[in-house]
């Protein structure tokens, strides 16, 4: 499918400066270790920023570590996570409550597009001009991890004017 630049995309929106190695296909904040790919499947990237915006956290220790979690007790759904995350980077962590993953260049880009904290989150603009069924796929992915389907409807839950505002938009 198509490809998306992280680190265009970082340059972008964020300030970050960064290291690149494997002929450029990896990528890590100034001075770590490249552990990102720099090229992402488009459908994959829209899917993670989703449940980033559902369920993820970005924490930054003091030591610079800038660590994703992904918040997710269903085992299925945190596998459908792993995958996902395992095309964004070389490592991840997880254990039955979460899958977490360490990046400076990743925590600033999300913090950059979709907010953080749940009372601050947004869908990015690029969300909304991506294809019709990219944007059924996000939504639908939002529901999984902050909303509950029955037979004809959805419901959807969040504590951020602006999200609801955005998901209404989205439909």
């Amino acid at each position: 499918g198509e490809q998306i630049d992280i680190l265009e995309l970082s340059q972008e929106y964020t300030e970050t400066e960064v290291t690149l190695s494997d002929g450029g296909a990896r990528a890590a904040a100034r001075y770590g270790q490249p552990n990102i790919m720099r090229s992402v499947d488009t459908d994959t990237f829209l899917e993670f920023l989703a449940w980033y915006i559902a369920e993820g956290s970005i924490y930054s220790a003091k030591t610079a570590n800038y660590r994703i979690k992904i918040a997710q007790e269903d085992d299925v759904l945190r596998e459908e996570i792993e995958s996902i995350i395992n095309e964004l980077v070389d490592y991840q962590y997880k254990n039955d409550r979460y899958v977490s993953f360490s990046s400076r260049i990743w925590a600033d880009l999300l913090d950059a597009l979709c907010g953080h904290g749940s009372e601050k989150k947004r869908i990015p603009e690029l969300v909304f001009r991506a294809a019709e069924e990219q944007k059924q796929k996000f939504l639908e992915t939002l529901i999984k991890g902050d909303g509950d389907r029955q037979v004809n409807s959805w419901r959807y839950t969040t504590s951020s004017e602006q999200l609801r505002d955005d998901v209404l938009r989205l439909c």
